[in-house]
């Protein structure tokens, strides 16, 4: 099971954001979770919308983003074999993006980040 978050929409029509929103518990618990928008009619915003917002207002990193991100083809509801074909592609690309990155950074940096990495455990 999957908790589906529209951060946007529950600010918006609930008035539920910040400290009094659950995503932050939820995450806290290790509860799997997507982000989602409502319709686009309604609140005008997309799903980079959702993730920006995530991390200005929750100050998700990478990795837990990249957790979401992944969670919404883990629990999506496509079939088994598209859903492990999709999972596969989504890895690849990420670790292209991760190499792409990490080959721009200096040594000094990539100890530093692979230290927090060690220390600060994706959930």
């Amino acid at each position: 099971m999957v908790v589906e978050i529209s951060l946007t929409s529950n600010d918006l029509i609930l008035g539920v954001r910040g400290k009094d929103h659950p995503f932050p518990v939820y995450l806290a618990a290790g509860v799997p979770v997507v982000l989602s928008t409502d319709d686009a009619g309604v609140s005008r915003i997309d799903l980079t919308n959702e993730y920006f917002r995530a991390v200005r207002d929750y100050g998700l990193g990478y990795a837990q983003l990249k957790a979401i991100a992944r969670n919404s083809l883990s629990y999506s509801f496509l079939a088994d074999n598209q859903k492990r074909d999709q999972l596969e592609r989504f890895e690849h690309r990420s670790a292209e993006f991760e190499h792409a990155v990490a080959s721009r950074q200096s040594p000094f940096s990539k100890a530093v980040a692979l230290i927090k990495a060690a220390v600060i455990a994706p959930p």
